[in-house]
Order: C-alpha cells, then structure tokens, then sequence
C-alpha cells in the first residue's frame, strides 16, 4: 500500500456505483467533486493498493506540478536529447482559453528542453501504433507510448495531473467473449462484477470469495484473476459445468492472478448445504432478476414478480449471514424495473428482515445512498446494488 496521496478518478456511466468504487479501493479521508466538472471526483489522503482492478472508474490520475514547475515536470517525461515526448491533454474543468493557453505552454517547454513535442488529441489517431489512439496506446502499456495529462484548474493555479491507470478493457472484452461457455442475455458485464467485488473491501490475499447463484462464473472469473480463492454454487448442473469450463479457461489460456477454484451443485436458500462451505470473507452474487422481458411490462406483473423475489432473496440471505465472516461484507444486485406507469424497486426493509445484516454505514459517511441503482438506458430491468454487513448483536 502506497503512502497517502491526493488522486483524481473520472467517472463512468454510473457515478454513484464509480465513486463507490473508488472509495472501497483507494480508502480516501474525504473525498469531493471538482469544482466546475461533472465527471471528475477528486479523493484526498487515498491509500491506493496494489495491484489494482476496477470496472467503473474510467481513469485515475495524481498531481505531478502546476504551470509554475512546467519544466521540471516535463523533465521526468523527456528522453534521451533529440528524442520526442508523446502526449496527451484532457481537461478536467478548464476553459476553451485556459486549455489552449496550458498546451502551448507544454509545447513550448518541451521544445526549450531540447526535445520534440509529438501532440496527440486523446481521441485521435496514432499511426505509429497500428491506428490506436493515444489513450489505447497507453492502456495497451507500449514503452513510448507516452503520457496523458490532465489540466485542472484549483482557485488561482493551472495544474497538471497524470493519468496512472485505466480499467482493463480488454481483458474484459477477452473474459466476456472468448471463455468457452456464455449467456450474454442473463450475465452481468466483466465490468460490474469487477465493481461488486472492489465493493467488498477484502484485500489480504488469497481471501475466499463465494458466488452462490454463480451461473456461468462471470464474478468467479473477475474474483479469481484478482487473486481470491473462489466458490461458486448453482442449482443448475449445466450452470455448474459452464463456471467450471470458463475457470479452467481462465487458468490455462490468460495470464492471471488466478488461484484455486471450487464449483459444485448446491442450493443457497439450504442453510445446511451452505454451513458445509465453511466461512467466507466475502459474499458476491446475483441472484435470479425475474423473467426475461422483451418490453416494459405493466406495473401490476412486475409486482407480482417482485413478491415472489422478496423472501427468495430474505431467505438465501438468512443462510449467507451465517457463513460471513464477522468482518465481511455480502454485495449483491436485486432487480429495478422499469415499467409501464413507473419504476418499481423491492422493498430492501423485507428483504434484509430477520438477516441480521444491514446497509454499510461506511459508504454513506461520503455521501452514496445505499442500495446504488446501476442504470443501462437499453435495459428494461436494472440494477440495485447492495453491500451489507452484520448489524448489532
């Protein structure tokens, strides 16, 4: 774990589920929305650990100077003498004239130093890099294949942030798509499951992690290649043999962080079945969300589906508390859906009743309102997010 910085994080399509993420994984003290930016949050005194994944957090950046110390900062980017300095500028809250003024400055001292400037725009493309642009270049870790920039404007001074890491999308798109088993109507993206399980802090390593509606194995897959130790459960054989075939996968064919892995047959509402798993640091999964819906349907059908969900989902709770860790947290999703004559969303009160777990408290000192709502605008059926611990004896 690095000692104690200042970091700035772009948000994603879902900022309430980004700017969760960032808080479980970077551990701020406070954390703030930058002023005149809607899409970038900044977190102070963060303890960043390493090595790090995340699904819903597009970019995150820390301070390397300010316009005053241009040269100095440009001195740790510039290469051997005559050699170029490839980059990027994206502005965080900058005017038109402030970001014009903050590149040819950069320009300008890169050329006083002696090097040549080779400017790209974030979304242009890089020929030099088989049509990438710069942004994918620096995802896909090329040597030279420079750096990006960030210009934020704090009161009176320009300063100038560095971009450090990136979600990794293409081992997304490679989990997603290559693993040998799928169902792309009913699996949840790589990407979310990667944000559910940041959701529930558990950092030491090799730390067990169950899935007990896993399905294919879409968060086994994420938890195992950050390192957990993982158990997936399904009622379903053939559901059993899919999260198997793509962990085997997984193991053989990327290159991972991957573990140990234990799938089998079981049922999560049977208390008896699950006490045989032993305890768990962590407890991430998605239950059943109802059947498939083609178009919104009328309220009264969502409310009848969502009766038959509520104490399913209260009673597989009831047996998870009893297998979590007393210092663990159980992230799950239950359904949103939105239908004709409004949304409809399962009372979280009858969910949790008698479970002896609650909200964590821990998220809403910075602000997020528990559960999350993760919103996909072609979805007829959403996502609430959950993250619970054992509440007071």
């Amino acid at each position: 774990m690095e000692s104690a910085q200042d970091l700035i994080v772009e948000l994603g399509d879902n900022p309430d589920l980004s700017i969760a993420e960032s808080i479980a994984v970077m551990c701020p003290s406070s954390c703030e929305k930058v002023a005149g930016s809607e899409n970038f949050f900044k977190l102070c005194g963060t303890k960043m650990r390493h090595p790090l994944y995340y699904g819903s957090i597009l970019r995150v950046a820390k301070p390397v100077g300010t316009l005053d110390n241009l040269e100095d900062v440009l001195l740790d980017f510039a290469k051997p003498r005559g050699g170029g300095i490839l980059w990027a500028l994206i502005s965080v809250n900058l005017t038109p004239g402030e970001q014009s003024s903050l590149k040819e400055a950069i320009q300008t001292t890169i050329k006083s130093l002696h090097r040549r400037s080779i400017y790209v725009d974030a979304t242009a493309r890089y020929s030099r890099f088989g049509e990438l642009t710069v942004t994918r270049a620096i995802r896909k870790g090329f040597p030279d294949s420079g750096t990006e920039f960030l210009g934020v404007r704090r009161g009176g001074l320009l300063e100038l942030w560095r971009t450090i890491s990136y979600p990794d999308l293409d081992g997304f798109i490679e989990r997603d798509f290559a693993r040998p088993c799928t169902r792309p109507r009913l699996s949840m993206p790589p990407s979310l499951a990667n944000s559910l399980i940041n959701l529930t802090q558990a950092i030491k390593p090799n730390a067990r992690l169950l899935d007990p509606f896993c399905g294919t194995g879409t968060i086994l897959l994420e938890a195992a290649n950050m390192g957990f130790t993982v158990v997936g459960l399904d009622v379903d054989y053939q559901m059993v043999a899919c999260s198997l075939a793509n962990l085997k996968w997984l193991t053989t064919n990327t290159v991972t962080s991957a573990r140990s892995y234990l799938v089998m047959r079981g049922n999560a509402t049977h208390e008896d079945e699950l006490q045989r798993l032993g305890l768990f640091d962590c407890i991430v999964t998605e239950p059943p969300l109802g059947p498939i819906l083609e178009r919104p349907p009328e309220k009264r059908h969502v409310e009848k589906i969502m009766r038959e969900l509520t104490p399913f989902y209260n009673q597989a709770l009831k047996g998870l508390s009893r297998i979590l860790d007393n210092a663990g947290r159980i992230v799950l999703t239950t359904p949103v859906w939105k239908a004709k004559g409004g949304i409809v969303v399962p009372d979280s009160r009858l969910i949790l009743k008698g479970t002896g777990l609650v909200m964590d408290t821990y998220f809403q000192r910075f602000g997020i309102r528990l559960p999350i709502t993760w919103r996909k605008p072609d979805n007829i059926v959403q996502r609430s997010i959950y993250i619970l611990r054992h509440g007071p004896a």
